[in-house]
C-alpha cells in the first residue's frame, strides 16, 4: 500500500496486522537512502527500525513516502524536501529496490488521490515507473495536466466519489 497522506489513518488500520512501514524521509541520514524501515509488533503496539532485509518476506507492505507521525514525526513537506526527495527519488535512492522489481506488472489502485498539482504528480511518477496501468477513483473532472498524467501512465479513470467506491468494493 502505498500512502501519500502525511496522517497514520492506515497505520491505525493495520494495528492489529503485523506490516512493514517504510517512511520517507527528505534529509540525509546516516546511510544513502531517503527512507527507513520499520517493524510493527502487534503484541507490543509499536513499531521498531529494521534492515531492508525485512522486506523480502513482508506479507504486508506500507510505504508512505511522504512521511507519517508514526512511529516519530517525519514529513516531506516543504519545498526544499520535496526538491530533496525527488533529487534522490530519481537517483534511485528513495525507493526499496525490493518494492522497485515488486511494481513491475503490477497496476496500481488510486483511492483519494489527485495529480492536480506539479509536486503530487512528480511524486506519484517515481512511484508508478514500470506499472502496466491502474485505477483512479474520483468523481472530479480532470484538467488538461491530469489527464496527460492518466494517459501517460495508462490509467483508467473511475467515475466514482471515494465513499461509493468504499461502500461498493470494501
Amino acid at each position: 500500500i502505498i500512502d501519500t497522506n502525511r496522517d497514520s489513518k492506515l497505520q491505525e488500520l493495520l494495528a492489529y496486522e503485523p506490516h512493514i512501514l517504510i517512511i520517507g524521509k527528505s534529509r540525509i541520514l546516516d546511510n544513502d537512502y531517503r527512507y527507513e524501515i520499520f517493524e510493527y509488533d502487534v503484541e507490543n503496539k509499536k513499531y521498531f527500525q529494521v534492515e531492508e532485509e525485512a522486506l523480502d518476506d513482508a506479507q504486508k507492505i506500507l510505504f508512505k513516502p511522504m512521511g507519517s507521525p508514526l512511529p516519530e514525526p517525519s514529513f516531506v513537506i516543504s519545498d526544499a524536501d520535496y526538491v530533496d526527495w525527488l533529487t534522490e527519488a530519481m537517483g534511485g535512492f528513495a525507493v526499496p529496490s525490493v518494492l522497485k522489481t515488486y511494481r513491475k506488472t503490477k497496476k496500481y489502485l488510486f483511492l483519494g488521490t489527485y495529480f492536480d498539482r506539479d509536486t503530487d504528480r512528480m511524486v506519484a511518477n517515481e512511484l508508478t515507473m514500470d506499472l502496466e496501468g491502474g485505477y483512479v477513483i474520483t468523481d472530479k473532472e480532470l484538467g488538461k495536466k491530469e489527464k496527460k498524467f492518466v494517459d501517460k501512465h495508462n490509467l483508467e479513470v473511475i467515475e466514482m466519489s471515494l465513499p461509493e467506491f468504499i461502500k461498493a468494493f470494501v
